[in-house]
């Protein structure tokens, strides 16, 4: 995330050099000043009018100059804003859903939200404010420096331990800025699993817990937030003190020099002026720092979340033409599942897994897609570790039919095709043989296909595995909120693909069992090859 630390450089670049044509415009405004004080001195009318028709046109130039300015900052942060987010989506998509799947996903929802709204602010926003006033600062030290040498000396030390005071004091911010990231993320967790299981909490009257747990966060994100900003303000009036005590000092100091050297009144009064622009810029010098190396603290923790385990990656494969669990340990953290699992599945073959609810079918399913660490054994597709194959290539080779199958907001059409093009009558062909031609396919669907049934969402499940054209569809409990006569007919329809296909069910439909190739019961940690006879007597 360090390439977007500071932001598009492009429109940075031509932000800032904006930025010194309004300063430079700004300090020759100022600069006229001396000459049309010095002449009103001496009484020189003709040459005071002359001065004031350039300055008249200089104004107008700053005008221009301060608009175009205040347009490319809203460029340059709108464009920054969409590059790091951008740069994050990148980094996220890139890692494994192994990586995914071991972080809570509140986390990335908190820096895509509150992190990301805090760093635009205390840093994007910030750097154009330190950079308007450097330009600012340099053109003063200009002048300062026009008029006498040690007036610049001057300028560039108080500059020097500015900067230096900036750097000591900003630790502490960024320490209760993290302090404050970790906090926003509970808080985001908290809302999130509020509404996702708001039913739950209704039915079962957790009103007055749920609530009151919500307080206790939110208020710890408030005092963290009010930490912060005490901090923030404790440094600031620290920093200020120590700049006051200096600025005044420099400024008598200034004046004192101005007079020794028998300098005009126009030039004393430049130099005043000139000393005051570059000392209240230094005041805002440190604070802004201070923020900006704060909020850094969000970016490490970006690049922290982002990291991507080394992969071994290498092979490429086209199609799932078999797949093998050999010897296979499959655990959850150090909880060992299942053991020595063997389990081979050739091309165009069906296989059924049976077994009691939490006996680890999922698990197996989960290994297969990449969702598990291996502890001991192999997995291989075509012969070729699975880790070592190239994720999208083994991902666009296996379709997920489940009860819990994302349904994205967009039509019926949009959630079979995921965007691809495709033709209007295989789609409804495809609806026919999954049962949902009752359907019109621009009906939207919404939060995660909350306006259709569970039936429906199997079904359309189905359709979008059929429709993607994958070598390995697997099905997970997909018949139990369905009628036995559908299920039935959606079982025969998939067996009679020549797709291969793992499906995962505690309903078994007598008339279609003997299509299945092999037939696998998951019980007390192990996984056995039955046929169909013990099946059938219910081994479950």
């Amino acid at each position: 995330m360090q390439k977007v630390k500071y932001g598009n450089k492009t429109f940075l670049i031509i932000l800032s050099f904006s930025l010194l044509i309004s300063a430079i415009l700004s300090g020759a405004i100022l600069y006229a000043m001396k000459f049309i004080t010095d002449y009103a001195v001496s009484g020189d009318v003709q040459s005071i009018i002359n001065i004031s028709k350039v300055l008249a046109l200089v104004i107008i130039l700053e005008l221009i100059s301060n608009l175009v300015a205040a347009k490319l900052k809203s460029l340059y942060v709108n464009k920054s804003v969409r590059e790091l987010k951008s740069t994050y989506l990148d980094k996220l998509f890139a890692l494994d859903v192994l990586s995914i799947s071991e972080r809570n996903e509140e986390e990335y929802l908190t820096h895509l939200s509150n992190d990301m709204d805090r760093y635009e602010e205390r840093f994007y926003v910030n750097l154009i404010k330190l950079i308007r006033i450097v330009m600012q600062l340099l053109v003063s030290i200009f002048i300062l420096a026009t008029v006498h040498i040690s007036l610049l000396i001057a300028a560039i030390l108080l500059l020097v331990f500015f900067i230096l005071i900036a750097n000591k004091t900003s630790k502490p911010v960024e320490e209760k800025e993290q302090v404050k990231s970790s906090s926003l993320k509970l808080y985001t967790n908290y809302v999130k699993e509020s509404l996702d299981g708001f039913i739950e909490v209704k039915q079962n009257q957790l009103i007055p817990q749920r609530k009151s747990k919500f307080e206790d966060i939110a208020n710890k994100v408030q005092d963290n937030n009010y930490n912060l900003d005490k901090k923030t303000s404790q440094i600031d009036a620290f920093n200020s003190f120590i700049q006051m005590s200096i600025l005044f000092t420099m400024i008598f100091g200034g004046l004192i020099i101005a007079k020794r050297i028998n300098l005009s009144l126009g030039t004393t009064l430049i130099v005043g002026t000139a000393f005051a622009n570059s000392t209240w810029p230094m005041q805002e010098i440190s604070p802004l720092i201070s923020q900006m190396r704060g909020i850094g603290a969000v970016l490490k923790d970006f690049d922290k979340t982002l990291v991507k385990k080394e992969s071994k990656e290498s092979k490429t494969i086209d199609s799932i033409n078999r797949l093998d669990l050999k010897q296979l340990d499959l655990k959850y953290g150090n909880t060992t599942i299942l053991k020595d699992v063997n389990i081979q599945i050739n091309k165009g073959e069906k296989v059924l897994i049976i077994g009691e609810s939490g006996a680890g079918k999922s698990t197996i399913l989960k290994s297969i897609r990449r969702q598990l660490s291996l502890s001991k054994g192999s997995l291989k597709a075509n012969n070729i570790p699975v880790y070592d194959i190239y994720a999208e290539d083994y991902f666009k080779e296996i379709s997920v039919v489940d009860q819990i199958g994302f349904i994205f907001n967009g039509t019926v059409l949009e959630n079979i095709t995921l965007y691809k093009k495709s033709n209007e009558k295989e789609i409804r062909n495809l609806m026919m043989q999954v049962g949902l031609d009752n359907i019109d396919l621009n009906t939207h669907l919404l939060n995660n296909g909350s306006n259709i049934s569970g039936g429906q969402r199997a079904r359309l499940l189905l359709a979008r595995a059929l429709f993607s054209n994958s070598s390995l569809i697997i099905c997970d409990e997909i018949f139990a909120n369905l009628d036995i006569s559908i299920g039935r007919h959606i079982e025969l329809d998939i067996l009679s693909l020549e797709t291969t296909l793992i499906n995962v069910s505690h309903i078994l439909f007598k008339e279609n069992i003997s299509l299945y190739h092999s037939i696998y019961l998951v019980e007390n940690g192990k996984v056995t090859k039955i046929s169909e006879d013990e099946a059938l007597r219910g081994r479950l």
